[in-house]
């Protein structure tokens, strides 16, 4: 789990650092951006300002000469020459803003809810595999009760044999609560959530017929159905089984309990390999939201910036040779 977290760190702290280097490398073409757009309102205004009074004579002589009018009322007031504090930058501002804001919220929510499934299946191994041993802890109680129950009536239980034993307790409700312990496992086991995590094999035996309401059966694909013991109907009956039942009835319990046992030692490897897939899921989604954000940037801001430089040049170039 701490080596799944590092590798989720790692993802994360890479992503903020091409983001980071797209944001380095666009404001230095911001900056100059601006500064260009900055002279050239300085350049218009300086213009303005030195070439004023040459103007306003010029057009006092024009209508002299032309309109003849002698009496001429102009404004006596001068250009200002107060300091000029250029503001037309946040224009570049919000889209540098925007682009940070949208791929920042794409990466967290992409390592977020990656993070969160993988950690979610790391949590439902240990859950599946704890069922898994319950199952198979209770058919063998069920196995040696059956057992014992058969051998009393032989004349021969387990309890002269294995004094104290607390499994030998050989009574319905006892044998009934094995049961139940079993069902209540199964119950468990067949969550969809786990589905995942789960081998085909294991969602074919424990899934295949869930919506039978009467399917409490030990046995999973070994015995053809007609031969499968219901719950049930042995729960009453199962100090009465005859001697070839009940032999039947111990090789599939044995069956069973052998199947959970698999299962648990399979659902190991099968949702460790489920778990890297997921990894290798968040790391090819890295991969392709490095490569996004590089297209985007040289697209669309890099390409903007630069053709913003270039006409604003262009006028600046002009400004100067226009008196």
């Amino acid at each position: 789990m701490s080596g799944f977290k590092d590798q989720i760190f790692i993802f994360l702290m890479l992503g903020i650092g091409v983001l980071g280097l797209c944001v380095c490398i666009m404001i230095p073409f911001w900056y100059s951006t601006v500064k260009i757009e900055s002279d050239l309102w300085n350049n218009l205004r300086t213009n303005v300002y030195e070439h004023y009074f040459e103007l306003k004579q010029s057009l006092i002589d024009r209508l002299k000469c032309i309109h003849s009018q002698n009496e001429i009322s102009i404004s006596k007031n001068n250009p200002s020459n107060k300091s000029f504090t250029y503001k037309n930058y946040w224009k570049y501002i919000w889209r540098i803003f925007v682009y940070f804001i949208v791929v920042a919220l794409f990466s967290i929510i992409n390592i977020a809810y990656l993070y969160k499934k993988c950690t979610d299946y790391l949590s439902y191994r240990p859950e599946i595999i704890k069922e898994l041993i319950r199952g198979q802890f209770f058919l063998n109680l069920i196995a040696i009760a059956s057992t014992n129950s058969q051998l009393e009536r032989w004349g021969l239980p387990l309890a002269n044999y294995i004094p104290n034993e607390y499994f030998l307790v050989n009574s319905l409700p006892t044998f009934q609560n094995y049961i139940k312990n079993v069902e209540r496992s199964r119950l468990i086991l067949r969550d969809h959530k786990y589905l995942p995590i789960l081998s085909e094999k294991f969602k074919r035996l424990f899934f295949e017929q869930e919506n039978d309401p009467n399917w409490y059966y030990f046995d999973y694909g070994a015995f053809a159905a007609e031969d499968i013991i219901n719950f049930d109907s042995y729960s009453v009956t199962y100090s009465n089984l005859d001697t070839n039942f009940w032999l039947f009835w111990i090789v599939n319990l044995e069956e069973s309990a052998r199947t959970y046992r698999d299962f648990s030692i399979e659902i190991d490897g099968y949702s460790q390999s489920v778990i890297e897939d997921q990894v290798k899921i968040i790391t090819m989604a890295f991969v392709v939201f490095a490569m996004s954000s590089g297209f985007i940037y040289f697209l669309l801001y890099f390409q903007f910036f630069r053709k913003e430089k270039h006409y604003l040049r262009k006028i600046n170039s002009i400004m100067k040779i226009i008196p």
